[in-house]
């Protein structure tokens, strides 16, 4: 189903660039090291695979200046930014992984709380890349992240399928997990019981029933879902969805308009995710204590160093944007779980059933070069 010489496309290039040894990276030159940390955070998780991050070293002070391009915000689905500053967040906790694994301290720097700048660009708007946050990166001999997180880096990938629900993450692992988000202002919350899990099931498929029925939402998502042979670097390609060629072709082809949407699609779509949850032995949320870019880039920097750590250790991953985005049933699940702070991100985690999903493909990846930029 999902055979494909996608890895011979340059638009998966990326995945295959050089891993490093510890011994090899210390004689790359200033400039290759920090290259090499903008490589780790470009394989980074983003919001409908929209890569909205920009970079540019500073060779001279070890730092990279990380900024977002507004043209990659969504306005349907990410109206104020929030899918995209959290995309940033996972690109800095990426480069944070990698550092550390190299024997450097990371020390980011969020100098940018203002809200209004990190919303979709608009006609006439000047300002469309933003800077968000410096890595200063110090050299600490004692500083020897595992490897195998380094390494899991390239291995990651979303896979939106069944997980099996006998196979459950023991509780000693769930505690480590949530303890990755401590010393942020977010917090990791996870549910295991059948019951809250049957729950947060009923409000996907309301939120994904929201999506495709909505137009705006609709042909924004037919935009970024892709078919499988695309050639292009941004996008989801359906075989993340566990759609064949044709399939992903019908569906893209629907969302946008360009045909009626088939009775099996709708449903596949408006169902998935609600079957996803009932089948997933766990599924966190992350919480902040405001609703701001500080707590977005904290969200960022807990998911991905928890996808990195579930990785490692053969879990396998999904996100669900829909609850989050969707203000009325945002609110309505935050009241179920009885939490009065704000729902960035949800998930769900487990092993994979179906042996043939672990081979699904990874995600397009933009050429360093259009991600690199002069500050």
């Amino acid at each position: 189903m999902y055979k494909l010489d996608y890895m011979q496309k340059d638009n998966y290039a990326a995945w295959e660039e050089r891993q490093y040894t510890r011994e090899t990276f210390a004689q790359l030159s200033t400039y290759e090291r920090l290259r090499h940390f903008v490589l780790l955070g470009h394989l980074a998780a983003s919001a409908h695979n929209t890569q909205p991050w920009r970079f540019s070293i500073d060779e001279e002070k070890n730092v990279i200046h990380c900024s977002i391009d507004r043209s990659y915000i969504l306005p349907a689905s990410d109206k104020d930014g929030r899918q995209t500053v959290i995309s940033l967040g996972c690109a800095i906790g990426n480069m944070s992984i990698g550092a550390l694994h190299f024997g450097y301290e990371p020390q980011v720097t969020i100098f940018e709380n203002n809200q209004d700048i990190v919303k979709p660009l608009e006609a006439g708007d000047t300002q469309k890349i933003v800077p968000i946050a410096d890595i200063n990166f110090i050299y600490n001999a004692s500083t020897k992240e595992e490897e195998v997180y380094y390494t899991s880096i390239f291995v990651r990938k979303v896979i939106r399928t069944e997980y099996d629900l006998d196979q459950r993450l023991p509780e000693s692992y769930i505690e480590s997990l949530e303890h990755m988000c401590q010393n942020t202002k977010v917090k990791l919350h996870s549910i295991t019981d059948t019951i809250r899990r049957i729950s947060i099931a009923e409000f996907q498929g309301q939120a994904d029933n929201f999506v495709i029925n909505s137009k705006k939402f609709s042909r924004e998502l037919g935009e970024w879902l892709v078919p499988n042979d695309t050639d292009g670097y941004l996008g989801m390609p359906g075989s993340g969805f566990g759609l064949d060629q044709e399939q992903s072709t019908r569906l893209h082809e629907a969302l946008l308009g360009m045909r009626p949407l088939e009775a099996e699609d709708g449903l596949r779509f408006s169902t998935g995710g609600k079957r996803g949850f009932e089948k997933s032995p766990y599924i966190g949320f992350i919480t902040g204590e405001n609703d701001d870019i500080q707590n977005w880039i904290d969200t960022g920097i807990c998911f991905q160093k928890i996808f990195v750590d579930l990785t490692a250790k053969g879990y396998a991953l999904a996100v669900h944007a829909g609850v989050v985005e969707v203000a009325l049933i945002n609110k309505m699940f935050a009241v179920t779980l009885g939490t009065t702070r704000k729902i960035l991100m949800l998930f769900r985690a487990g092993k994979i059933k179906k042996e043939e999903d672990m081979h699904r493909p990874h995600s397009p990846r933009l050429p360093l070069s259009h991600i690199i930029i002069d500050k």
